[in-house]
């Protein structure tokens, strides 16, 4: 699932909505649920991540981060990833991963119509 959020300025508001969080709370119940978040991390903030198996924050809103987060997600791409701050208690900055790149061929037999060139 992708939450996108408008970050054509600093001083937008960062929090998700009602909407969003209830669609992703319904997801999560019966599905695997990948979060990427197109928006600052402080988008976590008031999520319940609970029942969310990972989460990718791609920052910003625009067709490269889109690009970027759908290539680290198929494993075209390593993800080197850390929190740059404190959310909660279980997001602290510094959590994160780093993922290498996936061969190739599995990638495609997972996913064979969704290769992002």
């Amino acid at each position: 699932m992708g939450l996108h959020k408008d970050n054509s300025t600093a001083y937008k508001p960062y929090k998700i909505s009602s909407a969003s969080k209830s669609l992703l709370s319904s997801l999560a119940k019966d599905h695997e649920v990948l979060l990427s978040v197109f928006a600052s991390p402080y988008a976590l903030m008031d999520l319940d991540l609970s029942r969310v198996s990972s989460v990718v924050v791609a920052y910003e809103n625009n067709s490269d981060s889109q690009t970027a987060s759908a290539k680290a997600l198929l494993g075209q791409s390593p993800i080197l990833g850390r929190l740059p701050v404190s959310l909660s208690p279980g997001l602290k900055a510094g959590a994160g991963l780093s993922l290498s790149i996936k061969d190739s061929s599995t990638s495609e037999k997972q996913f064979p119509q969704m290769r992002i060139d």
